[in-house]
């Protein structure tokens, strides 16, 4: 046993004096790699630097060009480039380069302005990142410049290239914080193998070159080499050295070999003799502690087996202070600890799984009462995830036309809504931008044009707000059909509307026949109008036919009001519509005569049976119609036709003239209130568009029909017909 011992120590020095050699060795390169790793970070964080301030320029005169044109912009740059020359030291010179021709138009250095740079030629921002300005090197000499470009942007689109030179003299002293033990020490070299900055530098105003074979070794990749060389003191050293692309700089880290060499020595020298003594009270002490820790150990075995097998009551007995009966302690306080928490465990599960039992049950409850209201809400119910249904209730299904709960869902919710929304958006995309909102605010609230299952739009007013369903975070839509309510509000504002015209054409109706009343009236007043003169009997017919005129408007006004309201009544009675026809003529005889028409009665051979009718409104329709064709007939040789005729059927009235006509396009709208065709406005200024309206809603409260023929220029014919009662049928 003791041999063993012996014999493992001897070889334990052994290891133990190779390791540290190795670890020794592998400090130094570590050391030197982590030097050499880090500098290329700073010199990376140096460009970054460089690069954003490169954009902050950029980006201020790109905000600036968007108000200026081009001589106005080149002004401003020869303004403003030497300013941030003067106030920056890190800047040497700054530039304005046009980047179609790689002229510089203007700069901190007049001397620089009319030079080409031909890589800027072509610059071209497209498929880049706004933020990033493209970053390149040059080495002159022994010194390093770096150059900056940012792009001048205006509305996307590349202006020109704003060229920003920088001085690297600051990189000396970033670098020479990199020191590697006591004689260590970093610096860079260009690709000629000049030392560009770093420690010794300034003791060395022209030092040797570095070897070409060293700094072409460290330009063929970016990952650290490390390798022994004579450096460009005459030095031979250890050393770590990476090829930073940004600048074009090999970054050496470097120490002598002779200190290597007798650092690691002297490391070993005092592991050996360490290792030495260690061996020597190995072996005493081995002697003395293997007998007690064998007697220790078997039994912490067999205890250890007991424990094992599930009998926490045994312990160790401990006799001694020692190692070996601290062990025993612990193991018995090990065991009392582990049957405590068994127990404690025990009873920890069985209350937790009693409170997960409670609140399982409970869910399960809540879970039941919520698809409960949800299936009975009368309301539309959707629940979703994205653009996908997860329940739906019955009221949905209903307002939607499907006929289950299965189909509705699979339909979701491209297949219940319309493909445009307001706004003319997509459904997919407005779906998304609400339920954002909803995420946001905690709920949404919006109108949705929906499709139910047989192709038919409806408009719905929809609450989106976020519920937890099944344990997920979910939405749920409430619909409502509100395409009642937006009818409704519509006619409410065709009502406003409505009354709008109607006051603006009564307002200038009755205006002209108010006028001539009052002439009239101021003329008799004065005694400026003779009682017996023909001119007062003229003023006074006219201002009788005012009135007749004025009231005809309260007529048609009242008539028009109870047809809105439904409260047009019929007082029939039977009567003649040949009687009546003449009757309305005979009101119309001073016009026609007046104005020269040809009135043509075209009266049916046969005896015209009478109907029943109420003889003061269709008298009130015949003169609409009459009022309209003696009014619009042919100025030259006007002609007013007249007809009445029958059938088994219905008795047919027929009105024409050959003056304007309606123009084709104006034709559908000839029966709606307040409408004028537009030759009619020209032709004749007054009216309000009521008559032809009135007459419709007449003759269809009679049970008739009512239409017309035109063709505009050549005249129209108005015609209705009423059914004839049993009692006067043929």
């Amino acid at each position: 046993m003791l041999a063993l011992v012996v014999l493992l120590s001897l070889s334990v020095v052994f290891a133990s004096v190779y390791f540290g050699y190795q670890v020794a060795s592998a400090n130094f390169e570590q050391a030197l790699h982590h030097s050499v790793t880090h500098s290329d970070e700073l010199v990376d964080s140096w460009y970054a630097e460089l690069n954003e301030q490169t954009m902050m320029f950029a980006k201020l005169f790109s905000q600036q060009a968007e108000y200026l044109d081009d001589d106005q912009l080149l002004a401003n740059f020869d303004d403003e480039l030497p300013l941030i020359v003067q106030e920056r030291d890190s800047v040497t010179m700054i530039n304005f380069v046009d980047s179609v021709t790689g002229e510089v138009l203007a700069s901190s250095d007049p001397a620089e302005i009319g030079k080409i740079r031909s890589s800027m030629i072509g610059y071209d921002q497209a498929n880049r990142a706004v933020n990033v300005s493209e970053v390149m090197s040059s080495v002159v000499s022994h010194q390093l410049f770096v150059v900056a470009n940012g792009p001048i942007l205006i509305r996307g689109n590349v202006r020109g290239v704003l060229e920003v030179h920088y001085d690297v003299s600051e990189l000396s002293g970033l670098l020479e914080i990199e020191e590697v033990g006591e004689f260590g020490r970093t610096y860079a070299v260009n690709r000629l193998g000049y030392q560009l900055s770093g420690k010794d530098n300034a003791d060395h105003a022209q030092p040797k070159r570095l070897s070409i074979s060293v700094v072409n070794d460290c330009s063929k990749s970016l990952a650290v080499k490390q390798g022994q060389y004579e450096n460009n003191f005459g030095r031979h050293v250890y050393g770590s050295y990476l090829w930073n692309e940004k600048a074009e700089v090999c970054l050496i880290s470097e120490v002598g070999a002779n200190e290597v060499h007798n650092s690691v020595l002297n490391i070993v020298k005092i592991i050996a003799f360490i290792c030495l003594l260690l061996i020597m009270l190995v072996i005493l002490t081995t002697y003395f502690v293997v007998g007690a820790l064998t007697r220790g150990l078997g039994a912490l075995q067999k205890a250890t087996e007991k424990v094992a097998k599930g009998d926490y009551s045994t312990r160790l007995s401990v006799d001694s202070s020692d190692e070996i009966g601290a062990i025993g302690k612990v193991f018995n306080q090990l065991v009392e600890s582990v049957s405590n928490s068994r127990d404690q465990m025990a009873e920890l599960v069985k209350k937790r799984t009693s409170e997960l039992e409670d609140a399982l049950g409970k869910m399960h409850q809540e879970q039941k009462i919520f698809k409960h209201v949800f299936d009975l809400s009368s309301d539309a119910l959707f629940i979703f995830s994205g653009l996908n249904f997860l329940q739906v209730n019955k009221a949905a299904v209903d307002m939607m036309g499907y006929d289950s709960k299965e189909s509705l869902i699979k339909a979701g919710l491209a297949g219940v809504s319309a493909p445009i929304q307001f706004g003319n958006q997509d459904s997919a995309s407005a779906a998304r931008a609400h339920n954002e909102l909803a995420h946001k605010n905690g709920s949404e609230q919006f109108k949705w044009r929906c499709q139910r299952a047989d192709g038919s739009i409806f408009t719905a007013h929809v609450l989106i707000t976020s519920i937890v369903y099944e344990g997920k975070e979910v939405m749920q839509a409430t619909l409502r059909d509100i395409s009642d309510q937006l009818i409704c509000e519509q006619k409410v504002s065709n009502l406003d509307r409505l009354k709008s015209r109607f006051i603006t054409g009564l307002t200038h109706i009755i205006r002209t026949p108010l006028n001539r009343i009052r002439w009239t009236l101021e003329a008799i007043e004065t005694g400026d109008l003779s009682a017996d003169s023909p001119e007062s009997k003229v003023m006074l017919e006219q201002a009788l036919d005012s009135v007749d005129e004025i009231l005809l408007i309260v007529y048609n006004m009242n008539t028009a009001l109870d047809i809105e309201r439904g409260d047009l009544v019929l007082d029939k009675v039977s009567a003649s519509l040949v009687s009546l026809a003449l009757s309305v003529k005979q009101q119309f005889a001073d016009r026609i005569n007046k104005k020269s028409l040809c009135w043509i009665e075209q009266l049916s051979k046969d005896k015209i049976d009478p109907v029943e009718i109420d003889l003061e409104h269709l008298r009130r329709a015949l003169i609409c119609l009459v009022d309209n064709a003696t009014r619009y007939a042919n100025q030259k040789n006007g002609e007013v036709t007249i007809s009445v005729s029958q059938n088994e059927d219905f008795v047919r009235v027929e009105i024409g003239d050959n003056g304007i006509g309606i123009p084709e396009a104006e034709q559908p709208y000839i029966f709606d209130r307040f409408y004028r065709a537009s030759n009619a406005q020209l032709y004749h200024t007054d009216g309000m568009g009521l008559g032809l309206y009135i007459a419709k809603k007449i003759v269809e409260a009679h049970g008739g029909q009512i239409g017309f023929e035109s063709r505009e220029g050549e005249g129209t014919t108005f015609w209705f017909t009423l059914p004839r009662g049993d009692s006067f049928g043929g």
